[in-house]
């Protein structure tokens, strides 16, 4: 479970951030439209793994 509370750390925070020099703000999408988001990690070593998405529309 702690796995949750570092995900809604993770989202509520200020959704500007700086990657290589370059600052990127979130913008929410237009119209009807949802943007989805997806990540996964692996480790080999532990032959373990995992993924998430989040999909957001204009209120969120």
């Amino acid at each position: 479970m702690e796995d949750v509370g570092e995900f809604l750390r993770m989202v509520t925070k200020d959704q500007t951030r700086r990657v290589a020099g370059e600052t990127h703000q979130w913008r929410c999408p237009g119209g009807d439209m949802l943007k989805i988001n997806v990540d996964g990690a692996y480790k080999a070593h532990e032959q373990t793994g995992g993924w998430g998405y989040l999909i957001r529309d204009r209120g969120a």
